[in-house]
């Protein structure tokens, strides 16, 4: 008996001590008189997110909703203290005008034991700095124009596709339809592959690409807690990128570099310059291994490809609910193509400025990435107060909850892309949307992704007519187990060809 109540003691006493101290650490935010909502053990105010019942952008919007007369309000993400900015001004000091204050997004997916997480949004500090200035040179205006060329091939392929699956009307799922485009997109400016998602919708590089977004509830709880408790993530030395992925990608880019090295073969794209930053010995810089170089082709994938299969299938959800604007998409778009002699040119899809903002609108309602995260490197006295953020502190941003804030966007569930127009934008305060983030930390690849997504929904606006039918779930549910916004069924639309 005497053994069972030491061995009862043996667990108890460690718990109650646990207990004591995380709800003492809890009152910290109080204790310096910065309004806190009340935290529960043992997930801090992120308990609902990390077990899954809700989504991480849908916690922090909440609470964005409850507090936002507050210009910062104090959280905790399990153990790890964190504030949550609310009021704009703040916003911009901290992302730009102090942003040497807060120069890392504090994730803990940057791991030795998971190499591909080693790329450009998980590095700190220096050598962010150093492999941002040497990536940049890919989404200059020159390279993208060389890429628009690739992208055209990979939309003429899908339109292609459609024609040959529509005999009238049909039922198509245009996320998926969107995630074979990007697929292909990425594979030719990425790896310099024709990967042909359309005539092999079974092809490994689909697959992996279904492989990164469809998580299992465990690595969806992983990924959560790389974000809540990246400490702790570390500790336990879990990864957020699935071996197999891992496996195939190091393969695949290893394979590319020896094929294009072997026979002398350059091209003006995404991996060459990792070859180029690969062969390079020069100055300070150190030239990247074949994981650096994977890492980097993972994030250029992810991003490319989940964020336009996102942003499309919102696009075509919400045209489909508002005839109107779809149809006056198709105008702007047909008296470009006009102008342009019928040649769908770069110049051409720049100068459709109804396109930009459809998606603008669609990346305020439906951001990729529902908050933004930055980290404290060092004690900031914050502007006007005497609350110091202390150095560790993790900084959150809810740009979901700012994005759809009714005294901010009138009427935000409507779906208005005249909210960008140049007129209507400038009534605003600028980082009123921020879906691709602000300052220096802002997405490197914003642009490419934007013209990727232009293309796609011009090229199928431009030949189809998207409608609403029964399948279509309105309103939309998302997963919770999801790091970025996703809905839990695909994006089911009637597709009906025009006439021309």
């Amino acid at each position: 008996m005497s053994w069972y109540l030491n061995s009862i003691l043996f667990v108890t006493i460690p718990l109650v001590f646990i207990y004591v101290w995380m709800r003492h650490r809890y009152g910290y935010w109080k204790r310096r008189g910065v309004f806190s909502p009340t935290a529960t053990f043992p997930g801090g105010h992120m308990g609902k997110a990390l077990f899954g019942k809700i989504h991480l952008g849908f916690q922090l919007k909440n609470y964005y909703d409850k507090t936002k007369r507050h210009p910062f309000i104090g959280l905790f993400m399990l153990s790890r203290k964190a504030i949550m900015i609310n009021d704009l001004d703040l916003i911009k000091t901290i992302l730009v005008k102090d942003f040497n204050y807060f120069p890392n997004h504090g994730f803990g997916f940057s791991v030795e034991h998971d190499p591909l997480s080693k790329h450009l949004p998980n590095m700190n500090d220096h050598e962010w700095k150093s492999l941002r200035a040497r990536l940049t040179p890919t989404f200059t205006s020159s390279k993208m124009k060389y890429m628009y060329n690739t992208m055209l091939l990979c939309v003429q392929d899908m339109v292609q596709y459609l024609d040959a699956e529509i005999s009238n009307d049909k039922v198509v799922d245009l996320k998926d339809v969107m995630a074979k485009y990007g697929t292909d997109v990425i594979g030719s400016c990425a790896f310099g592959i024709e990967t042909n998602s359309f005539k092999y919708p079974d092809a490994e590089f689909r697959q992996i690409g279904k492989r990164i977004t469809n998580l299992t509830a465990l690595e969806g709880f992983t990924q959560t807690l790389s974000t809540v408790a990246p400490e702790l993530f570390k500790i336990l030395k879990l990864r957020v990128v699935p071996k197999d992925v891992e496996d195939f990608l190091v393969k695949t880019v290893d394979y590319t570099i020896k094929h294009r090295e072997r026979n002398n073969i350059v091209r003006n794209d995404f991996m060459q310059l990792l070859i180029d930053m690969k062969n390079d010995v020069s100055g300070d810089t150190k030239p990247l291994t074949l994981y650096e170089m994977t890492a980097q082709v993972f994030f250029f994938f992810l991003a490319g490809f989940e964020t336009s299969a996102s942003t499309g299938g919102y696009a075509f959800y919400e045209l489909a609910k508002n005839p109107d604007v779809q149809k006056k998409l198709r105008e702007e778009i047909n008296l470009a193509l006009e102008k342009s002699g019928g040649k769908l040119t770069y110049e051409a899809l720049s100068s459709i400025d109804y396109l930009t903002y459809v998606i603008d609108e669609t990346l305020r309602l439906y951001p990729p990435l529902t908050f933004l995260f930055r980290v404290c490197v060092q004690d900031y006295l914050v502007p006007g107060t005497d609350v110091t953020i202390e150095k560790g502190t993790q900084v959150l941003i809810s740009n979901f909850g700012i994005q759809r804030d009714p005294e901010i966007h009138f009427n935000p569930l409507k779906f208005d892309p005249e909210r960008f127009a140049p007129e209507n934008k400038q009534k605003r305060h600028p980082f009123s949307s921020i879906p691709f983030g602000e300052g220096p930390r802002a997405c490197i690849g914003n642009r490419f992704g934007m013209m990727q997504t232009r293309l796609g929904i011009l090229s199928i606006v431009s030949n189809y007519d998207v409608s609403i039918c029964k399948e279509t779930t309105i309103p939309l549910e998302f997963d919770p187990k999801s790091f970025t916004l996703q809905p839990l069924t695909g994006q089911l639309l009637r597709l009906t060809k025009l006439l021309k």
